[in-house]
């Protein structure tokens, strides 16, 4: 059954909400990973640095435009096609681009990631009524395929605990949150340090916007905040 919730006014209204928006706002922009926000024509309407700095366009090139289907990106991708070995498989690339169908893409990616969290072998189901892909994905492929961010991930723990001079025997609980805490293969990082029965687990999805809320308040000097209930 899906919960009915309020929908909060798109502009605020009291001046506690306007502390919240700007909160909120600050959080965006601070993010590391891109946001990006579009209209219902499919036009941006926000990019924030994160944005800026994976794509290498500034918010004033990318306001109003449609993304990947802006005329440099379909230019360039039309010219790689005209002089590739194998054009039709560029084709296949332009198809989602110009049809717009990242959002569904991302949810075929999504939904095979949650699958290989729990089974060793998942299918990649993808298809729009022009391109049907059916493909088989083992584990240990995705683990290849993301071997350097786990090796960063066991890079980042190892100089943590070296610079701060703790043992992981002594570490009584490690705390993983964040949709990666799902993968097997990042799970085994931690569990090879400090033991599986250290590790807990919570509010995957929604605990790094609630720490991105606490770091803009504290940089805007907001004060305190509150958990949603």
């Amino acid at each position: 059954m899906q919960e009915d919730r309020p929908v909060r006014s798109a502009t605020p209204q009291t001046p506690e909400e306007e502390d919240l928006f700007s909160l909120e706002a600050t959080a965006l922009e601070a993010a590391p990973n891109p946001i990006i926000l579009r209209d219902n024509e499919e036009r941006i309407i926000y990019w924030n640095k994160g944005a800026e700095s994976v794509y290498l366009w500034n918010k004033s090139e990318a306001i109003g435009q449609r993304f990947l289907r802006a005329k440099n990106v379909m230019d360039l991708l039309t010219r790689i096609k005209t002089d590739a070995v194998e054009p039709q498989k560029i084709a296949a690339l332009l198809h989602p681009i110009k049809e717009d169908l990242g959002y569904q893409l991302h949810q075929s990616v999504q939904a095979v990631k949650y699958d290989l969290s729990n089974e060793l072998a998942a299918t990649f189901r993808f298809h729009d009524g022009t391109v049907d892909v059916l493909v088989k994905v083992k584990r240990s492929s995705f683990e290849a395929w993301i071997a350097e961010e786990l090796k960063q991930i066991e890079s980042c723990l190892d100089s943590l605990l070296s610079a701060s001079g703790v043992d992981p025997r002594n570490v009584d609980a490690v705390f993983l949150t964040g949709g990666s805490s799902f993968v097997p293969a990042v799970r085994r990082i931690f569990a090879t340090r400090f033991g599986e029965q250290r590790i807990r687990t919570g509010n995957q999805f929604t605990s790094v916007a609630w720490g991105l809320a606490l770091r803009a308040a504290t940089v805007e000097g907001v004060g305190s905040v509150k958990a949603a209930e």
